[in-house]
């Protein structure tokens, strides 16, 4: 119980300092844009993107060595030496299947938008891939392979818990006025995507890959317009159940081991 209670205060705290990571982002950038001339109204300029890029980026690298003041976790950047590749063809498949009707709508779009627009679509993409990997995956899941004790079911604790936060934190978008179905299905396949983006940086030891998926996600995403929209329910399960599966296996508790490896030097709890 007190384990659970410790981790239950953790994982609250640290949504509650990601909300504030974003809110800041976000509002800041807004009042200093308008004023800098960086924003007009609620479209930004060119240079407004890649201001609003490096600074969430920041905010987020930021977040990350505060918190890394108290709790010595750790974030890989360098591939591990044993990487299984084959073991990783699945899982590359699987979300292949999920961003094909993105990639290929990109594909028709890329050359009847301007050169600006293009830049302007893939800033759109190196902010939520790169902000939200270091915050979720690089430090809410370290704090999270930290803070639980040593069992053969760790990493996969550490994946969920930190896959939920990522995925409930998308209820923020009915603020932008996305309807709550479509807001609601956006949550799960968030987390989905989470235990994938999780399963991959265990297994090559590199929060790298991760944030080029989600990049190339976002970037292909904000060709469509940026905003989720509601899908049959059987569509969602075709093109996300085979993820969630494939995902679910690379985490099973016999491979916990090897999955934090190298993650994880100590346990709080150890």
């Amino acid at each position: 119980m007190k384990h659970f209670l410790k981790l239950t205060g953790i994982s609250i705290l640290a949504y509650l300092i990601i909300v504030i990571v974003v809110v800041a982002r976000d509002g800041v950038f807004s009042v200093a844009g308008k004023a800098l001339h960086l924003v007009h109204g609620n479209v930004a300029t060119v240079w407004g993107g890649v201001v609003y890029n490096m600074w969430g980026i920041l905010l987020a690298v930021l977040t990350v060595w505060l918190v890394k003041r108290w709790v010595p976790f750790r974030i890989r950047f360098s591939l591990r030496g044993d990487v299984r590749w084959l073991a990783l063809i699945p899982l590359v498949l699987a979300y292949g299947w999920v961003l094909f009707d993105q990639i290929v709508e990109t594909f028709k779009s890329v050359g009847h938008e301007s050169l600006s627009r293009n830049f302007g679509h893939l800033l759109n993409g190196i902010l939520p891939g790169t902000f939200e990997e270091i915050l979720i995956r690089g430090g809410l899941l370290a704090i999270l392979l930290y803070a639980l004790p040593a069992s053969g079911t760790r990493a996969l604790k550490a994946a969920v818990i930190s896959s939920l936060v990522f995925g409930s934190l998308h209820f923020i978008n009915l603020t932008g006025g996305q309807p709550l179905g479509a807001t609601i299905q956006q949550v799960i396949y968030a987390f989905i995507i989470g235990l994938a983006f999780t399963a991959l940086y265990y297994r090559t030891g590199s929060i790298w890959p991760g944030i080029i998926l989600h990049i190339l996600t976002d970037f292909t995403d904000d060709y469509s317009g940026g905003t989720a929209a509601m899908m049959p329910w059987h569509e969602l399960a075709l093109y996300f159940g085979p993820l969630l599966l494939i995902s679910l296996f690379m985490l099973r508790p016999s491979q916990d081991s090897y999955n934090a490896r190298g993650l994880v030097r100590y346990s709080w709890c150890d």
